[in-house]
Formats: C-alpha cells, structure tokens, sequence
C-alpha cells in the first residue's frame, strides 16, 4: 500500500492523456454499465451555489467494482452573467481516488484536461456506434475545448472530408480553423451562422453556453447524428423528430433542468427515448438500423468515466515515475 498521495497537475495529466485512450476508457465503463459493477451514491450529484459570490459547486462520486477503485469529483466555478460555469483553467476540477477495500486515499487528479476529452470522448463514443459510418460533414456549434477535442476523437472515427464551425465572435473561428487545420491537416470553414453548419451535416457536434436553440429540425439532413453538449442547444421539436433519442444516463439526465422543463411543457417523454448510450455499445439494443434514420444524443457526463480516466492516469503516472508524492493522511511525512 503505497504512503503517498499522488498529486498529478494538469501538466501531468496533458503529458499522458490523449483522445484515443480516453475513448477506449469511455467505452470499457459502458461495458461496466452493462455489467452492473458501477456503484452509486443516492442522490447521484450534490450542489450548493452561492448566491453572494455566484459560485456554484458540484460534487459525484462512484465505485468502479471491477477495478477496483472509488472516486469523488469535486469542481467549484464562478458563475458568468450569462449563467454558464467558469472554465477557467483556475476553476476548482479535481477527482479524488481512493482504495475502496481500505479507505486509503490513492491521488488527487486536476481534471481540467481529463474533463475537456471526457466530455467529448463520450460523445464520440455515441457516434461510432451511432452516427453513419461514411459521415464526411462535421459541423462544430462552439469552439472552445469542445470543438477543439470533438475533432481530436472524431477525425479517427470517420472519413471527414470538411468542418463547420461557428461561434459568437467571428475572430474566434477564424481562429480555429487556423491552428486546427494546421494541426489536424482537415479543411475547416468558419461560418457565421449555426444554420450554415448544421444544415449538410452528417455529424453535429453542439457544445456551447447558449441559452436558445441553435438547432432546429428543418435544418437536419436523412442520417444525421447530432451531439448536444450544453444544456438548450436543441429545438424541443427535435427531441421528437429524431428517429432515435438516446442519452448517456437517464437518471442522471432526468434531473437536469432542461429535460425537466422539455418535460414539463409536453415537449418530452420518458417514452420517447430509445435508450442509454451503453445499451447500444454492449449490443443490448441496436444502433443505427437505417441510413436516413437521424439520431439525437443528449451528454450529461458521467462520473464513472471521470473515476475511470483518473484511475488510470494514476496507474501510468506511477509506471512513469510522474507527479508529486504527497503525504498520506496520517502518516510521517519524513517515512
């Protein structure tokens, strides 16, 4: 049993983590889903958010029985004006690992990294199994880490053949089509609306702080796969008008405040989702059955892939001889 904590900064996890391995990881907890060897806290997610300093704070946590390994999640944020949460890269985003059998506390992982290709790897988990495997039209609503990351697993998964982006101020986008052209060598066209991305598109990948809708069902071609991200990117009408809508969680995703007022106004129905996105990566329910079928999946984000991803980075920071050793609880730190 080891007498350190493992410290590992966002420098470290940068240094380890990439988009590949943070897809493989994603997967390996749908498979634990499947499994039912993921454990759970009642409720699933604590909050508290200060009303003085427009602070909002959020903690989860699980157990990965398989592993094994137990994790908490802990992330504070300063709340901008437009209600979206700091992303900073000061924010508070840590995951804590410690021994389940033993109580012993294992590391601290700064997420902010981790959390950018979680975030997204989850998604483009979602569109391998559910997307058209010919996608060649990617259009990015956001781009941000998001878009940036949304690229980093998609360009491996499909034969893209052109990107989309737009995002509030025109010098952005230009922006990143610049440096990800050059980085990922793909033709990408910034755009100034979201109509000019969504519409052609075989993949849409929504992932901003918008408060209105910026995909509206007209605009989605047969064989569409769209991702949602963010919180109220989707017109309500789509939620019904897709063929296929699936989430990551349901009970997870129940609770968030926009399914709930979707909900609310009869927009939307528990019975009108197809399934958990774990469901189809482990065969339990089919993927896309039809080249015209279009395909709707809301991201919360789960937990059991940020304890995952944070297990492992431990695991190879160890193998490494990476991060800072930090004394155990209770223990001499001179031993």
């Amino acid at each position: 049993m080891p007498r350190t904590v493992l410290y590992l900064s966002d420098a470290d996890v940068r240094q380890l983590l990439d988009m590949p391995r943070a897809i493989a990881l994603v997967e390996e907890v749908c498979r634990m889903q499947a499994a039912g060897t993921i454990v759970w806290p009642e409720p699933r997610m604590f909050t508290m958010r200060g009303q003085k300093f427009r602070s909002d704070y959020r903690v989860k946590a699980c157990s990965l029985e398989e592993i094994p390994v137990s994790g908490v999640r802990a992330v504070g944020v300063h709340i901008a004006p437009d209600g979206s949460g700091s992303g900073a890269p000061d924010s508070m985003r840590y995951v804590l690992l410690n021994d389940p059998a033993t109580g012993v506390p294992l590391a601290i992982v700064d997420e902010h990294w981790s959390y950018a290709l979680r975030t997204t790897a989850a998604g483009c988990v979602a569109a391998k199994y559910l997307a058209r495997a010919d996608a060649a039209v990617v259009g990015l609503l956001g781009v941000g880490n998001m878009g940036r990351t949304s690229l980093l697993g998609l360009k491996d998964l499909f034969p893209i053949r052109e990107v989309r982006a737009t995002s509030r101020r025109p010098e952005t986008r230009e922006r990143f089509a610049r440096e990800m052209e050059d980085q990922l060598g793909l033709r990408i066209r910034p755009v100034a609306t979201a109509e000019e991305v969504v519409r052609g598109a075989d993949i849409v990948m929504a992932g901003t702080t918008a408060t209105q809708a910026l995909v509206y069902e007209p605009w989605l071609q047969p064989g569409a796969f769209i991702c949602a991200l963010g919180r109220r990117e989707i017109e309500p009408a789509v939620f019904r008008a897709v063929e296929k809508f699936l989430v990551d969680d349901w009970e997870q995703v129940f609770y968030s405040k926009d399914i709930t007022e979707l909900m609310k106004a009869g927009h939307l129905a528990q019975e009108d989702l197809y399934g958990e996105v774990w469901e189809v990566v482990t065969g339990k329910k089919p993927g896309r059955e039809r080249p015209e079928e279009r395909v709707l999946v809301r991201i919360e984000g789960l937990v059991s892939q940020d304890v995952a991803i944070a297990h492992w980075l431990y695991r190879a920071a160890v193998e490494r001889g990476v991060g800072l050793p930090l004394p155990r609880p209770g223990s001499d730190p001179e031993l």
